[in-house]
């Protein structure tokens, strides 16, 4: 703002708003109607990433834009000229096959994409998901480290291993490779999620989460849970024409 006297400059992204029942700009006495810029160029992710992951927030992105009175038809997002594979979705037939998908997927990344553990990030939606991708990786031998935003890694092992976050706690953050685990409904929504508010902020943080990553994003769930059938999310319906559809196939017993 320069020398401006009392010049306030904010600077957000919309469609990032994951938490609700907060306030509003307006609320607060300040009005950016005919005040905004927009900036739509994107430079972090690959254009097969962004155009999966807009349409969980295209209509918050919608009224984001009118209510600051920009027309949106004249401000698309510009995706990236980047180019990469498709996020893929793949289906699991249980949970330990989920948990084995994980296992093998971070050993390719490493062994042959040349990654190293701290660029790669696991997250989940619930506790339960991301304790059980915590395990698995260690089961496999993988460095690896439950991240939070509270408690940055402080040890050279863990900020060098594989993280393991919530997408809440991902915000903010970016990695070469992402993969998010238990995109089940009943997770992702949460159960409790019922009204339109929170079901708009839930697709805000598989958003924010599916946009952490630079390069490589994969999308996993199981078909079932100890005997008990699961369904995909529903968000998965949403983001399938923009992604690839893969099926996980465990080794053979004894292989």
């Amino acid at each position: 703002m320069g020398d401006a006297q009392d010049g306030l400059l904010l600077i957000g992204d919309g469609t990032q708003r994951i938490y609700t029942r907060g306030y509003t700009l307006r609320g607060l006495g300040i009005e950016v109607s005919g005040r905004a810029v927009v900036l739509t160029k994107n430079y972090r992710n690959t254009q097969q990433i962004l155009e999966a992951a807009f349409p969980l927030v295209e209509d918050q992105w919608t009224s984001e834009m009118t209510s600051a009175q920009v027309a949106p038809q004249d401000c698309r997002p510009q995706f990236s000229n980047r180019q990469g594979q498709k996020p893929a979705i793949v289906k699991c037939g249980t949970i330990e096959q989920e948990v084995e998908f994980l296992q093998r997927e971070i050993k390719y990344l490493l062994q042959f994409e040349g990654y190293r553990p701290n660029s790669i990030c696991i997250m989940a939606r619930d506790r339960a998901c991301r304790q059980r991708a915590y395990d698995a990786c260690r089961e496999a031998g993988l460095p690896v480290v439950l991240y939070s935003a509270e408690a940055e890694p402080t040890t050279e092992a863990s900020r060098e291993g594989v993280r393991i976050s919530s997408l809440h706690s991902a915000k903010g953050h970016e990695y070469a490779a992402v993969i998010i685990v238990g995109c089940v409904e009943g997770v992702m929504p949460l159960r409790s999620v019922t009204d339109a508010e929170d079901l708009a902020s839930e697709r805000a943080v598989l958003y924010m989460g599916m946009t952490r990553a630079r390069d490589i994003l994969y999308l996993s769930h199981a078909e079932s849970q100890n005997g008990t059938p699961l369904k995909s999310s529903p968000f998965l319906q949403i983001i399938q024409d923009k992604c690839e559809k893969m099926r996980f196939f465990p080794k053979p017993s004894g292989g």
